[in-house]
């Protein structure tokens, strides 16, 4: 029996795909519109710790100078370009990252079939 995402209707596991990168990308503006307007912030604390840690990563110190910084370096390192490219770099690199492994996902259900 075929599941849904994998059979040959009208969206297709590429359709689904398209879908989830357009949701996410259209989360990501809305997030800026939230953050700036609302009292409740569309952006975690967390986002926002770890891109203090960057601009300490950044300015040449190390990423555990941000008090509550309790994560690998590795994110800090990853998130420089929010200070030096725009803010919302690593927004982009987690909805990638969560679209890439939801890639991973279809094909392994074609492995199963």
């Amino acid at each position: 029996m075929k599941s849904l995402l994998i059979s040959e209707d009208r969206w297709g596991p590429r359709g689904v795909i398209f879908l989830g990168l357009g949701v996410r990308v259209f989360l990501i503006f809305f997030s800026f519109f939230q953050d700036a307007y609302f009292k409740v912030k569309f952006t975690d604390i967390d986002y926002q710790v770890y891109s203090d840690a960057a601009l300490h990563v950044l300015r040449g110190e190390s990423a555990f100078e941000r008090q509550t910084y309790r994560y690998t370096p590795l994110i800090a390192y990853l998130l420089v370009p929010n200070h030096v490219a725009f803010g919302a770099f690593g927004k982009a690199v987690f909805s990638n990252a969560d679209i890439l492994i939801s890639i991973l996902h279809l094909k392994l259900l074609e492995c199963w079939e």
